[in-house]
């Protein structure tokens, strides 16, 4: 997931000054098949979209003591990916929310959220149950293979709201669900600061559904984050923006300082 001043090799985002994350894979495919008008929330796939992003609320270049500590509150969706069609089956379509915490370089992330990948896809991530929704993982290095932030299973996830948790203390990170270890790894492979945190919405494909619906959007909410060894809570994120691709279907009303709620909006047609 990667940063809209800075974007990584998956290119395209939908989101104000933030970092967006490598999910799944970095390749494209030229799309020879017209994309034709469908419904919104189950859109044919575009063989040339690999990453997209939206929303974004964020809080950029803090300095040292750095960020130690993000939290978000996001609701469950199982999101509705695109279908394919001819040679526009895709080789990435996924559809995630999370909170992250993050360096000032592309790929210079540790996030942990919920994420749906679809069977179709060619790539689908370590471990993903195709075509429902799981809670993930996911860290990253600028510039190395060997650490991209590739999405990592950690569960099958639940239909419930959940406060989504990632934190670092005494050289480990902490990826936590409803205040639970979920996961813990070392810091031993991090060379970046942590400068900013985001919460957000990303999709890998133009048809897949990014949030809920107009009816039943995805929220977040109680976003927060800590610096360095103190207790002090900070909810002075951004307000929540797009950028990059057309994508006039995204649809988002704005929670002052700490959230938003977005949806994907019908009919949707070809950018």
């Amino acid at each position: 997931m990667t940063r809209a001043a800075r974007r990584g090799p998956n290119g395209l985002i939908l989101v104000l000054m933030s970092s967006i994350g490598l999910v799944l894979g970095t390749q494209t495919i030229a799309l020879s098949v017209p994309l034709t008008a469908r419904a919104a929330t189950n859109a044919e796939c575009d063989g040339t979209e690999t990453n997209n992003v939206f929303g974004g609320a964020i809080k950029d270049s803090v300095g040292s003591p750095y960020i130690t500590w993000a939290q978000a509150t996001i609701s469950y969706k199982n999101y509705a990916l695109c279908h394919g069609q001819g040679a526009s089956i895709p080789i990435q379509s996924s559809s995630s929310a999370w909170i992250s915490i993050e360096g000032p370089q592309s790929n210079e992330i540790v996030q942990i959220g919920l994420i749906k990948c679809n069977p179709i896809a060619s790539v689908c991530g370590n471990n993903m149950d195709e075509g429902f929704v799981d809670w993930f993982y996911a860290f990253g290095r600028y510039n190395d293979p060997f650490y991209m932030p590739w999405a990592n299973k950690i569960l099958l996830a639940d239909t419930s709201t959940h406060t989504y948790t990632v934190f670092l203390s005494n050289g480990t990170w902490h990826f936590q669900i409803g205040g639970m270890d979920k996961k813990t790894l070392s810091d031993s492979w991090r060379s970046w600061h942590a400068t900013a945190t985001e919460e957000t919405t990303e999709l890998h494909n133009e048809g897949d559904q990014m949030g809920g619906t107009a009816a039943n959007p995805e929220t977040f909410r109680s976003a927060a984050y800590k610096v360095g060894s103190g207790s002090q809570l900070f909810n002075d994120y951004s307000d929540p923006g797009q950028t990059g691709h057309c994508y006039p279907w995204a649809r988002f009303t704005v929670q002052p300082g700490s959230g938003f709620d977005v949806w994907t909006s019908d009919p949707h047609t070809d950018c």
